[in-house]
């Protein structure tokens, strides 16, 4: 990340930067702007195949897995520290929009070709910027305003969230439900009851659910977010097992280390050495 807290990427340019085919955290949370070309990754889970023009929010904090970005893609990726993101959004509205993308991280944003036109011409000035920084006597305001009014566009398009979720039949608001729970408690709590009690449905109903909508039971889904971000923090962290026991929830690493090889046939041990420093996003 520049001194600025903002970094502007051409989709080509980042799939050559992106780590493929395991669990990694990204180190800067992005807004993406599909224009044409696809991309497909996991996320907590939830796998996304994108091939029309979008707007969605990839946040730091969570795993990501990317399986696919065509040689076509028309993208850019906006790469924003929090500080900055924040400064910029609180100027607007006493809306906290990083808080809101948060919120509804994993939902993609339907673009109109007039919209990601516009989106466009934002990165690309905000690129331009960046790349012209010396030239600049102001740069910082400069983009905190270009930044800014590319944050009005997409408060335009906050009101879809809504009108879409209520279009959900009750079996897709349960597992939505249950898999935002668990992305936000798997660390602390593994309890299948637990989530069930949450919205006050049983475990039975539940897993039936589940199964009906995604063909996993409750306990298979908190298991691979726990495998997931282990994964991710085996790869791209130096904590040791015991640090990522702690971190994950488990009692000591002998307990995290023998849950780990259970469900992917490999020693955390082995997994760190094996990826390790392998790939890295710049």
């Amino acid at each position: 990340m520049n001194r600025f807290g903002i970094e502007v990427y051409s989709g080509k340019v980042y799939k050559k930067k992106i780590i493929f085919d395991r669990p990694f955290f990204l180190p800067h949370s992005c807004i993406l702007i599909l224009k044409s070309g696809e991309i497909s990754f996991e996320r907590q889970l939830q796998f996304s195949n994108i091939n029309t023009p979008i707007l969605t929010f990839i946040d730091r904090e969570m795993v990501y897995e990317f399986s696919h970005i065509s040689d076509d893609i028309e993208a850019y990726i906006i790469a924003v520290s929090l500080p900055f993101f924040d400064a910029v959004s609180k100027k607007i509205n006493t809306l906290n929009l990083y808080n809101f993308f948060k919120a509804n991280r994993g939902f993609h944003y339907d673009l109109s070709p007039f919209q990601v036109d516009e989106f466009f011409n934002y990165s690309i000035a905000l690129q331009t910027i960046i790349n012209n920084a010396d030239n600049h006597k102001n740069v910082e305001n400069l983009l905190k305003v270009m930044f800014e009014g590319l944050l009005y566009l997409f408060s335009d398009l906050i009101d879809d969230l809504d009108h879409i979720q209520d279009k959900m039949s009750r079996q897709e608001l349960i597992t939505l439900t249950f898999l935002r729970n668990v992305e936000k408690l798997f660390k602390e709590e593994k309890n299948v009851r637990y989530f069930a009690n949450l919205q006050s449905i049983t475990v039975r109903y539940l897993s039936a659910t589940l199964k009906s909508t995604i063909n996993k039971t409750a306990q298979e889904i908190i298991n691979e977010f726990q495998i997931k971000e282990a994964m991710a923090l085996l790869a791209d962290t130096d904590h040791t097992l015991a640090k990522i026991a702690e971190i994950l929830g488990f009692c000591d690493r002998f307990t995290f280390s023998h849950f780990f090889k259970r469900n992917t046939d490999i020693s955390p041990s082995k997994y760190r050495t094996y990826f390790k420093n392998k790939h890295s996003l710049h």
